[in-house]
């Protein structure tokens, strides 16, 4: 197997390459033609030595002796992991059994990163590239399922703070058997495809009556591909390119009349941009959690306002001075005691007229993080679906640290996320089966103002639109 060995290390090469490539190039915030010629000949490349491998070891893995009855791997395999002989070996043997043909030589390079990967998400509908001893991906490698956390109840309703003009944000009571795992399992792995990145944006409007630029209409076009249109990819503004904008406003934003144009910042362009983001997730998840496609649809349009980013790439935040008062009294502090020239961040009760709104609210989170870093992390609510810092473990991330750099990259961790707050404070059962109680269901996401605001009556409004789709 010599000759196996050589080609994964050059096929490591040649990804490693690649990648640092696409950062170069897109230096300049673009890739051009000639750029992406030159990637596509390593991207072939690639493809060619994989293929190569494979067929050298064509039937190696199924002679693999059966693997080693061991509890765990001794350490983490994969990206970043210790990706010590045994526990690869160990790992390449138990990928092998779900239908991967790795060698298994205990050398973690870039097709036993890429089986990972492979694995990961077809199993939970995100990757890492990356299993770590007692998680989720080890249970579901090692045990053949997926080791998802048990429903757990809380007291209280809501997880947000962000519109109601009630307290409803949810205590952290509810946490999962496995949050230190799931934190790295989950994480942010930072590949996020160009069209879908949280910078992504266009610079002047496009389609009926746009400006049309080249560059804004190839991005319009690409992320339009991703709710089943097949239009050509190219910088031409055709009849096609309204029709297919339309199609979009009036099944996906309830548009009566669609105007067949996207705007620079718009609410169309925002709602291309989450909800293109949540396509490749939708299947995955909805198999997880037993609801169907349309209500997690209809949860991200109407929780999360479209896109969770501002265009400078950094998440949505909501910055909330009188939890912060609660998680400093947690962690020890006089809230009292620090208030002054401090009165718009600390403060005991709820009061939206304190809110910066937009990117503002970075000045009030930066001055919070002076005081306590953690506690002011715990005291925002973060990214498309605004949950607070607070509800970290809830939503399987073993502190709020891991939990914000998982919602600072948009590539289905803050859908997750919103799905695992949904399950573990037990109100996917009035979304689950043909019978669906959004009054319920809203009242525990976003607390008792769910009514003043119509929640319940937008969410059954999207979910009846989405079935349609």
């Amino acid at each position: 197997m010599a000759n196996v060995e050589k080609l994964q290390q050059l096929l490591g090469k040649y990804q490693d390459q690649l990648k640092t490539l696409k950062e170069l190039f897109m230096a300049d915030g673009k890739i051009d033609d000639k750029e992406q010629a030159t990637l596509t000949q390593i991207e072939e490349l690639i493809s060619s030595i994989g293929a190569s491998i494979g067929s050298a070891v064509e039937g190696a893995s199924a002679a693999a002796a059966t693997p080693a009855s061991v509890s765990s791997i001794s350490g983490s395999v994969g990206k970043g992991g210790d990706n010590k002989l045994e526990d690869v070996k160990l790992v390449q043997e138990l990928l092998n059994k779900k239908g991967q043909n790795l060698t298994v030589d205990g050398d973690c390079g870039g097709k036993t990163i890429a089986a990972i990967e492979a694995f990961q998400q077809s199993e939970f509908g995100w990757k890492d590239g990356r299993i770590d001893p007692g998680g989720k991906s080890w249970g579901a490698l090692s045990s053949g399922a997926s080791t998802s956390t048990n429903d757990a109840s809380t007291e209280e309703g809501g997880n947000t703070e962000n519109t109601s003009s009630e307290e409803g944000a949810t205590e952290d009571t509810s946490s999962t058997d496995d949050s230190s795992s799931a934190s790295s399992d989950a994480a942010a792995s930072g590949e996020v495809e160009e069209a879908l990145a949280a910078n992504s944006k266009i610079s002047a409007s496009v389609g009926a009556g746009g400006k049309n630029q080249a560059e804004d209409v190839l991005r319009v076009k690409q992320l339009l591909n991703k709710f089943g249109h097949k239009l050509t990819e190219d910088g031409n503004a055709d009849a096609a390119l309204t029709a297919a904008i339309k199609d979009f406003q009036t099944k996906y934003r309830g548009s009566s009349k669609p105007d067949g144009r996207v705007d620079a910042g718009g609410r169309t362009w925002g709602s291309l941009l989450g909800m293109g983001r949540i396509q490749g997730h939708l299947e995955a998840l909805s198999k997880q959690y037993g609801v169907e496609p349309a209500v997690i649809m209809a949860i991200q349009t109407v929780e999360s306002g479209g896109n969770g980013f501002f265009s400078d790439g950094r998440p949505k935040i909501l910055f909330e001075g009188h939890i912060f008062w609660k998680e400093l009294k947690k962690a020890g502090k006089d809230p009292n005691a620090l208030r002054s020239g401090n009165e718009n961040i600390i403060y005991p009760k709820w009061d939206s007229s304190q809110y910066a709104g937009g990117t503002k609210e970075y000045d009030r989170l930066a001055r919070a993080e002076k005081i306590h870093k953690e506690a002011a992390y715990k005291a925002t609510s973060w990214g498309e679906f605004q949950i607070m810092g607070f509800n970290h473990s809830t939503v399987g991330y073993s502190d709020v640290f891991s939990f914000v750099e998982a919602m600072k990259v948009p590539n289905g961790a803050s859908l997750k996320a919103v799905m695992e707050f949904v399950k573990n404070n037990n109100l996917l059962r009035h979304v689950q089966g043909s019978s669906k109680d959004w009054a319920a269901f809203a009242k525990g996401y976003n607390g008792p103002g769910y009514a003043k605001n119509q929640y319940d009556k937008k969410l059954a409004s999207a979910f009846a639109r989405f079935q349609n789709v």
